[in-house]
């Protein structure tokens, strides 16, 4: 595991580092599991696996998801019972732990500490899940970026995308490292490339087909309108 630090940037540097590691995006959205998968040894298993396989469900801290380690192997359980969008970031945000190289215990020893890596891990699952920079190059090329757009583009709940686009709204490339540059650049041009371009399509499919039906609706009303007359 990394040392961990109180980096502002670190979570989005380790995020998105892990992106560019897994290779380019070819689905939907990020799929966590596959990352996990491939790039750790980390299982991944369900609150209902656990509790069929002995493991003792009040050590959890969270009703959400929570990472465990045993004998060096590290573990990440989470509710299946919850919504598909939560459990994503939940699992991310566990992986965070992980990869900034949290103490697990910390809830129970020293509260500032359990706080900061709280931030940092959302922080580095919202990375994931919803890489600022490629928001900001939909906005780029002309879509306009709102909390619903995130929702359904990248798959998250619509808390986690109102977070987001506030987020979002205070972003600032021109002040990023010339490591981030760097790393955002392979984000765009790379990993998210084709990403970017079926979504900017579908986008301007959906503006057309709605433009389409507002002009018909017009022409309609104005017909009614002439005949009424």
């Amino acid at each position: 595991m990394a040392i961990y630090n109180f980096e502002s940037n670190l979570s989005d540097i380790k995020a998105t580092e892990k992106l560019i590691e897994f290779g380019k995006i070819d689905t939907d959205y990020v799929s966590i599991p596959k990352m996990l998968l491939k790039l750790t040894d980390i299982n991944l298993h369900t609150f209902s696996w656990a509790m069929c396989n002995n493991v003792c469900y009040e050590i959890f801290q969270s009703d959400s998801a929570v990472i465990q380690e045993i004998n060096g192997i590290y573990t990440v359980y989470y509710n299946e019972n919850k919504p598909d969008t939560h459990n994503r970031f939940s699992i991310a945000h566990e992986w965070g732990h992980y990869e900034l190289g949290h103490d697990f215990d910390a809830g129970c020893k020293n509260m500032y500490l359990y706080r900061m890596q709280e931030i940092a891990t959302n922080r580095f699952a919202a990375q994931l899940l919803m890489p600022m920079h490629v928001i900001k190059e939909f906005e780029n090329r002309g879509i306009e970026i709102t909390p619903s757009f995130i929702q359904r583009t990248f798959y998250v709940s619509e808390e986690a995308a109102g977070i987001r686009f506030k987020n979002f709204e205070k972003y600032c490339p021109e002040l990023l490292s010339k490591k981030e540059k760097q790393l955002n650049d392979i984000l765009i041009n790379e990993i998210f490339a084709d990403f970017i371009e079926r979504v900017c399509n579908e986008e301007r499919s959906n503006l057309f087909a709605y433009e389409s039906g507002y002009k018909s609706q017009r022409l309609q009303y104005k017909e009614v309108i002439k005949n009424e007359r």
